[in-house]
């Protein structure tokens, strides 16, 4: 582990991240297996001309990542890794820990978009623990989010945190409309935002792409992470509503995804369903997935029903999240 310490801010960079593919990949064939390539790892504190839209609050400094390997007096910027690192902003002495919804990535053209963050008190310090593959800018965010037709609702907790986090959103700024379903470009929408994933490989093209255009990064990013796949016909139908079980398969996904070791075994067994009174409904294709994230505590049922191939709701979407987020310990 390569721990980076400032004042503002702490970098966990396991060694294995850099391993010798890694640094072949970077550099190519300039590279040999008696190269000695030199690290610089950098975090700076950096302006702050973005603009945040109300009621977001920024409460700490914009720290930039940076971390660069040197070949030969090349140097060449890391701008991303294969899976998850821990990058720790630290919070100006005195803030209020409640105040703290979730750390934010500024992108490239200014957008700012949240990543995976939970709060951590270390000594007297207080800091923000965002999980993330990027090397980029981070800073950290005080958000409230309500809707008045949630107020009793059994995932109104989950709906707040999600929207408070940004990771979904209203139908407007006063409703939410959470017994509505979610549609696949929708949910590969809050499933990458919930994953802090932004960057992407080359584009995904389905052949309806001229149907999602407002969702196209989102969608061509779940699908280069395998997080979902595209129909037979080569089409994504983003505006199908999505099931509860190609939820489940997307979430079970995921979790292989950021923590690859807690998967395999819970694939082995259907044992999981045998107390669930429609398991039978559950297609093939769905079934080891179903029976990961029962495990896992992600899905839930209801009067001992799945419910595989009703639609998910927008109130299930946001629990859901919640829960992947707690399970791969990300909040």
């Amino acid at each position: 582990m390569i721990i980076t310490n400032t004042d503002y801010g702490i970098h966990r960079l396991p060694v294995r991240k850099l391993n010798a593919s890694a640094m072949k990949q970077l550099f190519g064939t300039r590279m040999s297996m008696t190269s000695e390539i030199d690290l610089h790892i950098e975090m700076s504190v950096e302006a702050h001309p973005h603009t945040l839209v109300s009621p977001v609050e920024l409460v700490a400094p914009i720290i930039d990542f940076r971390i660069a390997a040197v070949l030969n007096e090349q140097e060449l910027e890391i701008k991303a890794f294969h899976s998850y690192v821990e990058r720790l902003i630290a919070l100006p002495v005195g803030t209020d820990a409640n105040k703290i919804t979730t750390g934010v990535i500024f992108l490239k053209d200014g957008a700012m978009r949240p990543v995976p963050t939970k709060v951590l008190n270390i000594g007297e310090r207080c800091f923000a623990i965002i999980n993330s593959i990027y090397n980029s800018q981070y800073s950290v965010v005080y958000n409230v989010q309500s809707f008045t037709d949630i107020k009793g609702h059994w995932a109104q907790k989950s709906i707040e945190d999600m929207a408070s986090r940004l990771i979904v959103h209203g139908i407007n700024e006063n409703s939410y409309l959470p017994q509505q379903g979610v549609t696949r470009a929708e949910f590969a929408l809050t499933l990458v935002r919930a994953l802090g994933l932004y960057h992407y490989m080359p584009r995904v093209a389905f052949a309806d792409a001229d149907k999602y255009s407002s969702y196209d990064d989102a969608i061509s990013i779940a699908a280069n992470y395998g997080l979902m796949n595209g129909f037979p016909d080569g089409n994504f139908n983003p505006e199908l509503e999505i099931t509860r079980q190609e939820a489940m398969v997307s979430i079970a996904r995921a979790v292989a995804f950021v923590r690859r070791d807690h998967i395999d075994a819970q694939y082995e067994s259907e044992s999981t369903l045998s107390n669930w009174m429609d398991a039978e409904e559950i297609s093939q294709w769905a079934r080891s997935a179903a029976c990961a994230v029962l495990r896992f505590g992600i899905f839930k049922g209801e009067s001992g029903r799945l419910r595989p191939t009703e639609r998910l709701t927008r109130a299930e979407l946001a629990a859901t999240m919640q829960r992947l987020l707690q399970y791969v310990d990300f909040i």
